[in-house]
C-alpha cells in the first residue's frame, strides 16, 4: 500500500498508524538501513506514526504485540 508515495507493509489510516515488519535477513545492510530511517522521516513528516516490528518478535511474542498494536489504535482513536 502507497502512503506519502512509500511503499509500506501495514497501514490504518483513520489512526494514521504504519507498521513495517523488518525481518534481518532483508534488512541486515547498511544500505536498507539507512533508507527505512529516510522513509521513516517522511511518513512522519506527512503525520504518520511508523512502528517497527521484527520477524522474530511476530513468531516469538505475537501476544505481547498485538497488545501493544491495540494500544497504538485505541489510544490514537481515542485522541
Amino acid at each position: 500500500m502507497l502512503v506519502a508515495g512509500e511503499l509500506v507493509d501495514c497501514y490504518w489510516a483513520a489512526q494514521r498508524l504504519v507498521v513495517e515488519v523488518d525481518g534481518y535477513r532483508f534488512h541486515k545492510t547498511r544500505s536498507w538501513f539507512e533508507e527505512d530511517r529516510r522513509r521513516d522521516a517522511g511518513l512522519q513528516i506527512a503525520g504518520c506514526r511508523v512502528v517497527r516490528i521484527t520477524a522474530r518478535r511476530i513468531e516469538h511474542g505475537s501476544r505481547g504485540l498485538i497488545a501493544d498494536l491495540r494500544r497504538l489504535l485505541i489510544g490514537s482513536a481515542a485522541a
